[in-house]
């Protein structure tokens, strides 16, 4: 079940996505806001697989609150879901999945939510297979950070990810390094 945050600061369009998107397998809307600061906090609270996001909202805007929450999150997918085209290109160097223009096609909403659910169950097949690595490189990995600069093994790292803005790297010996901005 993939988890979908949706902000926009009307209501009549949040319900509208709701009923749309809930009627997608494998899709549930777990939390919705009505302002760009709302949107933020449940982001990263709810931690959701896929977010719509309105464009024009109260407080911050949809494109600083998708920067913010790829901050927190850079996996999740944003989908701009606005009445402005003019924000597109913007958008678009934010990486978002898709932008929806409204009035909504509701066919439309259904096509990116199919694409969606495609990906990221390649997504998961892919994960779950063997990994295959190219041994011709030194095998260590340079991590600059705080402390300065750290050599890690390649074959030690048994984990990467975004933690609370930062770059967290576990290793087999049980050390983490941490790299932020």
């Amino acid at each position: 079940m993939f988890k979908v945050l949706i902000a926009d600061d009307e209501a009549g369009i949040r319900l509208l996505l709701r009923k749309v998107i809930e009627k997608n397998n494998g899709f549930e809307v777990v939390g919705e806001a009505a302002d760009g600061e709302s949107a933020v906090s449940l982001a990263e609270r709810l931690k959701p697989d896929v977010i719509f996001m309105d464009v024009e909202m109260p407080g911050l805007n949809g494109v600083e609150c998708a920067k913010r929450i790829q901050d927190i999150n850079p996996m999740v997918i944003i989908i701009f879901a606005t009445g402005h085209e003019e924000y597109m290109p913007e958008a678009f160097e934010l990486y978002a999945f898709d932008y929806l223009v409204k009035p909504f096609n509701i066919q439309r909403i259904d096509q990116t939510l199919n694409r969606i659910a495609s990906l990221l169950s390649q997504k998961e097949n892919y994960q779950s297979s063997p990994l295959y690595q190219n041994k011709s490189g030194l095998g260590k990995i340079v991590i600059k950070n705080k402390e300065g600069i750290s050599l890690v093994d390649e074959e030690d790292i048994i984990l990467v990810q975004r933690e609370n803005r930062s770059t967290v790297i576990y290793t087999s010996d049980g050390q983490h390094h941490i790299t932020s901005e």
